[in-house]
């Protein structure tokens, strides 16, 4: 599983929820991504940003809340009370004295992040070989009459499936296997297809099942 994470999970862009989720700067959310967790907030313009949560002094988580706002536009360590503004550089460190060059050398890891049709995605590599989209087959282009962005999340549904990720990816997307996996994926496919369901559209589900309204 470890040799997965590192060549895919932390390798591709993976999506992680919807910019509605974080609209003002300073809102923040939680990812978590194997055995990563990332802030994903936005600056004090408004662009989007994201880091390791981890705090440069002794590595201590900084934000244990899946949601929330940062106080002041500042990130604030909640052990040795270091702070951070919305763009990942350090600010504040109470009780020791920095040097300016330490001080910006000592900001927040950052980690890749981009927005697209309303979806917020992020890259762990340090250096992404692949822009979001670039070698999607079909091109995003496939979705330009559906207006993503400005879809709301309707319903939001977790499962853990006693299967590896592989497989349940597979099944739910293959239609050559379908028909013989409706009954186990049935619930899992009309959930996915209820979290982005714009009011004047009617989606096509998974599995080609029925068709869905809000």
């Amino acid at each position: 599983m470890e040799a997965e994470l590192k060549a895919i999970w932390y390798a591709q862009w993976i999506h992680v929820c919807r910019e509605e989720k974080i609209l003002k700067p300073g809102d923040y959310s939680i990812v978590d991504l194997g055995t990563q967790r990332v802030i994903v907030t936005r600056n004090n313009e408004g662009e989007l940003r994201a880091f390791h949560n981890t705090c440069r002094h002794r590595g201590s988580e900084l934000c244990s809340q899946p949601v929330g706002s940062f106080t002041g536009g500042r990130i604030l360590c909640p052990y040795h009370k270091w702070s951070y503004d919305l763009d990942g550089n350090l600010k504040a460190t109470p009780f020791l004295e920095q040097s300016k060059t330490e001080t910006e050398n000592l900001g927040l890891y950052p980690v890749n992040s981009v927005a697209w049709g309303g979806n917020i995605y992020i890259n762990l590599a340090n250096k992404p070989t692949t822009l979001l989209g670039e070698n999607a087959d079909p091109d995003f282009t496939i979705l330009d009459n559906w207006p993503l962005k400005t879809l709301q999340l309707a319903h939001s549904h977790r499962y853990e499936l006693a299967c590896n990720w592989k497989y349940s990816g597979r099944t739910t997307l293959s239609a050559t296997t379908a028909q013989g996996h409706i009954q186990s994926f049935a619930k899992l496919s009309l959930c996915i297809n209820k979290i982005l369901l714009p009011k004047q559209l009617i989606p096509r589900p998974i599995f080609q099942m029925q068709s869905l309204r809000e």
